[in-house]
């Protein structure tokens, strides 16, 4: 998270954004040398008037790469991450990926769902990690069944809403106390995105002051195929 916040510090140098397969990419559009990383940036598409980079931010004197990642690149040179960024230990172990949100509009970013590894980097550190997963299962032409899982720490200790999003407020809202929930959607109605935003809000009220809740919330998008 460090090495992302110094990157956002070098305002222009910072046409960035990486992706580990670059088999057939051999000169980057940008390198930008600092004194504690190399940035090289390779320019991916326009989308919407905007420039979109891929990017590898490697270590200047290990040469390791640091984060990989992607970034809306504006015209005055403000970056803006989105998707999902890979961050990297001092062994090229994967141990961190961080899937962030962009608001193009209004040039800002959230960090969204956070996944952070282990030593070993099969296992999950549910303390410091929190993510949905799920299974979609096309029961006809007009439905689908969804199953959600919340992954992340006291996963069990909380309250939770799931909220397809659409043009009309808390059209479809399901609520439950479990991390693990199945529910049913109609196709139609989300098929022009070809995909259904699903918000997941999260209540405790552990570790925190009494009679106060903390809440959090993850947006997650899920593709649906036209059958």
């Amino acid at each position: 998270m460090r090495t992302l916040i110094k990157i956002l510090g070098l305002s222009t140098i910072l046409f960035t954004s990486c992706l580990l397969d670059k088999k057939e990419i051999t000169k980057p559009d940008i390198v930008i040398q600092s004194t504690e990383y190399r940035l090289e940036g390779f320019f991916d598409r326009i989308e919407d008037s905007l420039s979109i980079y891929n990017c590898f931010l490697y270590d200047s004197d290990s040469k390791n790469l640091v984060t990989s990642g992607k970034h809306i690149i504006y015209s005055d040179n403000l970056p803006l991450p989105f998707g999902w960024f890979e961050f990297w230990n001092d062994e090229g172990k994967l141990a961190e990926k961080i899937q962030y949100i962009a608001n193009s509009k209004s040039r800002t970013f959230e960090i969204n769902q956070n996944i952070k590894f282990g030593v070993d980097t099969n296992d999950t550190v549910f303390q410091e990690s929190n993510f949905l997963k799920h299974n979609l299962n096309y029961l006809n032409e007009d439905t689908v069944e969804i199953m959600l899982i919340y992954r992340g720490w006291k996963e069990n200790e909380s309250n939770y809403a799931f909220v397809a999003l659409t043009d009309i407020d808390n059209e479809f809202v399901f609520r439950t106390n479990n991390p693990k929930i199945i529910f049913k959607l109609p196709i139609k109605k989300f098929m022009a995105d070809s995909n259904i935003t699903i918000l997941m809000i999260k209540t405790s009220d552990f570790d925190i002051e009494q009679d106060l809740i903390n809440m959090g919330h993850i947006y997650y998008d899920i593709e649906l195929v036209n059958k």
